[in-house]
């Protein structure tokens, strides 16, 4: 009943209470029955502790008797006692005999008190008990606790004790009832009230001594510790041997003894169970009638009418609270349900005005409800839908309505699932639907939301048209295409990406960017500004090295689409354009060149003025006077080394301008660029320009290209120039003033929105006005478009500002122009600030000739190069040797080998150049010290024979300071 179906509260309560009162009693009786055990177990406890007392009493009483028996024996060979005095065993009272044997067993003497006679002489005692002890004390020499026995002297029963003394044994005797006496005197029975003593003897089961008058047939007696039953009455025994006086003791315990204790904690469960009961008989009474009888009025109350207000009539608050609570709440049920009545009817009007489909079916697909757009949705009259199952309307009905109700069954709730259904006119109906189970009208249905998706799923087709359209052409781009997302990892890689990285897509898709290739390691920091600023970022000249060097200009670009962030990476292989563009500004150099080479010929004429004029004073004096003053000779040879050194820094400074080589880019000082371009322009000109440097006091460090920077700062001064002198009219004054400064400016983010190749940061702002023709605003804008020019034919290519625009963009600067018809023009260069400069060496060598000693192999085409050469090495104290080419160095310092120190190489030899020989000589000796010599600059070949192993290199013209420091450093 308790666990039946339909339980009933107050029966259920009744049986809980019952059988918490059986546990309740249980619990005691197991208590009862546990103390029992711990009382029992005490008192057997104090039974043993009995038996152990009283053997330890006897065993005392012994002691103590022996050590006096021992005290009398020394007397007992002179004992006499006429008068009866002096009797030595006066104070043994249990003493019943004492005598003496011989080896035979045979009693010798006998000492009694007040007995003298010699009667007992002669007694045999080897058929008797105490034989065995009087043999075991002669052999053993030792005394001797003789079991009890009767005695053959007194008849009595006694224990006695054996006492080897000089060659014979005396044998003592006393009455067992000194033992008696000594337990009745004992308080131990007291403390043991009811216990009964008995003294027996194991063999017969003679009782030798009991301390009650009652007599206990010892036969009768149980195992030790079990109850028996005696008289009437039942005891508890518990017994002990004592081995040496072959006596039993034996404790026999009334039962009441042991159950005294019981009583009270009988008495009190007993009182306790009777309070539980009726508590808990109280508790019914008072349950059924506060709570149960309330409760069934409440049930007959709301069976004969449910929404009609209760009257419980309990005087009790909380059924006072119950009444009140229900019936408010039934006051606001009332209104519940009239409002859920017209919420029923709003519902039913809402979900016929709902854009989806809503329908309700069975299990087996009947159609029990839909709403209007249902109908609509599949165009059938009202009447033939609820003549259909909805697996009519599915187009694969065997398939798609069995895995529906599967998924539906397994979890109670499908939402999105896609159908396809057809309407009354066969047409196909894309649907996403969702369906759950609910209760309809009693039975467990299916309710489905139908949304009509067919518009959506043709809007997919074109999409992934689309996108198959778009990943056509980003693969068919000959750009590298890699977009990333913000973690850095790769969403999309196109075709041309793949070829120059050479890794599949499937490979790279998901890395991060910087993990693919050390290419775009360099990335990493630029893309994470990107991601804050939201500014894109240009790379110029990019190499990529990948089996061949290509050059790509890399763009970065912030992505924002539907909440989608990303970086855009595009890089336009630029090898081609790089190299036609190398060759545009080669060609654009030597046009530079062209254009300066009157004023560079004038210059170099004066130079070679002071020269030849120079020359021939010396001559002169030498023909007229025979001889030329040292202090003379002195002067025109300074003359002569000054001039040389201007002429040969006119030649580096157009080498500089012409050679053509892929850029170095290096910390430089932009006023060092500006130096030496505007040494160029002051004499190649016209005098009618005024220059106008404004110098700057601080180094300008600058992360550049330096003959790069000098071609863009000339071709400025250039323009400037034509401005105020060619392309003026004939009627305007010829000349003007050309000003060149510059200053250290901070671009913020005010300036960057203006100028949108800016970064925040520092720049150098280098600037170049002329008071020249200027230009329109139409001109600006196409000033940098190539072959663009404002110059008349035959004047200029219109190359240069493409030029500079170009090197501006690859050093991470920028442009600004600013003109006015007729007035000038200022030209703003803005490049980025580096870090400090290292600190320059001081340009002016020592003067100091540095001597040595050893053969030097001078190779040179030239023969005025090498009698120079070795004129210099031999007065530093060298041996010299010489060879005009190439092919006929290497056949002399393979004949000299062991004797030539180092090897002074021309660079351009005819039959052999100088990198060709320097192979051929390491051939032969793999530890050959050469120092390398050219007339031009140290740059890519030089830097290329360099690395091949080559000491040192110095540049044409030299000096013999020079020559002989690069000589001692290499040696």
């Amino acid at each position: 009943m308790l666990f039946s179906r339909h339980r009933n509260l107050k029966l259920t309560a009744l049986i809980m209470d019952i059988v918490l009162i059986l546990c309740l009693t249980a619990v005691f009786a197991g208590i009862y029955v546990e103390f029992g055990n711990i009382l029992f177990l005490q008192k057997e406890k104090e039974h043993q502790r009995l038996i152990q007392n009283m053997a330890a009493m006897i065993d005392d009483f012994i002691t103590r008797e022996i050590r006096q028996v021992k005290l009398v024996m020394p007397f007992v060979d002179n004992f006499s006692d006429e008068d009866g005095t002096g009797n030595p065993w006066k104070d043994i009272p249990f003493l019943q005999s004492f005598f003496k044997t011989d080896t035979r067993l045979m009693v010798q003497h006998i000492y009694f008190s007040n007995n003298h006679t010699e009667s007992a002489r002669n007694i045999d005692l080897s058929k008797s008990r105490p034989a065995a002890s009087i043999i075991r004390a002669q052999e053993r020499q030792t005394d001797i606790l003789m079991p009890i026995h009767t005695s053959l002297i007194t008849g009595k029963d006694c224990i006695g004790f054996a006492f080897p003394f000089r060659s014979d044994i005396f044998v003592a005797e006393l009455d067992i009832n000194g033992i008696f006496d000594l337990i009745n005197r004992t308080e131990l029975l007291d403390l043991y009230r009811e216990a009964v003593i008995l003294l027996l003897k194991p063999d017969s089961g003679e009782i030798l001594f009991r301390s009650s008058r009652d007599k206990y047939p010892f036969g009768e007696f149980s195992p030790q510790g079990q109850k028996i039953r005696l008289e009437n009455k039942d005891y508890y025994h518990a017994e002990k041997i004592l081995t040496e006086l072959n006596i039993q003791l034996v404790v026999l315990t009334p039962e009441r003894y042991y159950l005294e204790n019981f009583d009270p904690i009988k008495r009190y469960l007993i009182f306790l169970m009777i309070i539980i009961w009726g508590f808990y008989i109280f508790r019914g009474i008072w349950t059924n009638k506060s709570f149960y009888i309330p409760l069934s009025d409440f049930l007959i109350s709301i069976k004969a009418d449910p929404m009609a207000d209760v009257s419980i009539g309990s005087a009790y608050l909380e059924w006072m609270s119950f009444e009140k609570i229900y019936n408010n709440a039934l006051g606001e049920i009332k209104k519940v349900s009239n409002d859920l009545r017209l919420s029923e009817e709003k519902y039913r009007t809402l979900v016929n005005l709902a854009p989806d489909g809503i329908c309700i079916t069975s299990f087996k697909g009947d159609i029990l409800f839909f709403n209007d757009t249902f109908k609509k949705m599949f165009r059938h009259p009202e009447q033939d839908l609820k003549n259909k199952q909805i697996q009519d309307l599915y187009l694969y009905p065997e398939t798609d309505r069995p895995r529906l109700l599967d998924r539906l069954l397994y979890s109670g709730i499908v939402k999105n699932y896609d159908l396809v259904l057809v309407d009354a006119s066969g047409s196909k109906v894309y649907t996403s639907s969702s369906h759950a189970i609910i209760s309809y009208e009693g039975q467990k249905c299916i309710e489905t939301i139908v949304s009509d998706i067919t518009t959506e799923k043709e809007r997919e087709k074109e999409i992934l048209y689309l996108k198959t359209y778009l990943d056509n052409i980003i693969n068919s781009m000959p750009s590298m295409l890699i977009t990333i997302d913000p973690e850095g990892r790769v969403t999309q890689w196109n075709t041309a990406a793949i070829k120059a990285v050479k890794k599949n897509a499937g490979d790279i898709i998901g890395q991060k960017l910087w993990d693919i290739s050390p290419y775009f390691a360099k990335y990493e920091g630029e893309i994470n500004m990107i991601f804050e600023t939201r500014r894109p970022k240009i790379f110029h000249r990019e190499l990529l090295s990948n089996g061949e060097d290509r050059y790509f200009n890399v763009t970065l670009f912030p992505l924002i689409s539907n909440g989608i962030e990303g970086i855009a990476l595009r890089a336009d292989d630029i090898t081609e354009i790089d190299k036609r563009e190398q060759q545009l500004r080669q060609s654009q150099k030597m046009e530079l060149v062209g254009t300066l080479a009157g004023g560079l010929a004038h210059d170099f004429n004066n130079v070679l003025t002071g020269i030849i004029g120079t020359v021939s004073l010396m001559q002169f004096e030498i023909q007229n006077d025979g001889t030329i003053q040292t202090d003379e000779l002195v002067k025109y040879l300074a003359t002569m080394e000054k001039t040389g050194q201007r002429a040969a820094d006119i030649i580096r400074r157009l080498l500089t301008l012409s050679r053509r080589q892929a850029p170095l880019f290096r910390i430089i000082n932009l006023n060092t660029a500006v130096r030496n371009v505007m040494d160029i322009c002051k004499n190649s000109f016209d005098k009618s320009i005024e220059l106008n440097p404004v110098p700057m006091e601080e180094t300008a460090p600058a992360n550049a290209d330096q003959s790069q920077i000098e071609q863009v700062l000339l071709n400025l001064f250039m323009n400037a120039c034509h401005a105020m002198t060619i392309m003026k009219e004939k009627k305007d004054p010829w000349g003007g003033k050309l000003t060149v400064s510059m200053e250290k400016r901070v671009v913020g983010d005010i300036f960057c929105n203006t100028h949108p190749e800016a970064e925040k940061g520092e720049y150098w702002m280098l600037t170049v006005a002329d008071t020249g023709v200027g230009m329109e605003a139409s001109e600006i804008e196409k000033i940098f478009h190539p072959f663009f020019t404002t110059k008349g034919p035959d004047q200029g290519t219109g190359l240069g500002m493409t030029m500079v625009h170009t090197i501006l963009m690859q050093h991470q600067g920028f442009i600004d122009i600013f003109s006015r018809k007729g007035i000038g023009t200022t030209v703003n260069v803005y490049l980025p600030v580096a870090g400090e400069m290292a600190v320059q060496k001081d340009g002016c060598e020592k003067s100091d000739i540095i001597k040595g000693s050893g053969l030097i192999l001078v190779v040179d085409d030239e023969e005025m190069v090498r009698m120079t050469a070795g004129r210099m090495l031999e007065k530093c104290g060298y041996d010299v040797i010489s060879a005009e080419d190439g092919e006929e160095g290497v056949r002399v310092f393979k004949e000299n080998q062991d004797q030539i120190r180092a090897v002074v190489l021309d660079m351009v030899m005819p039959k052999m150049s100088g990198k060709d020989a320097f192979i051929r000589m390491a051939e032969i000796d793999p530890n050959v010290k050469v120092i390398l010599v050219s007339g031009f600059r140290q740059d890519e070949r030089v830097r290329e024979v360099l690395e091949l192993g080559v000491k040192k290199f110095i540049q044409k013209p030299y000096t013999m300071e020079k020559l002989s420091r690069t000589v001692n450093d290499v040696l």
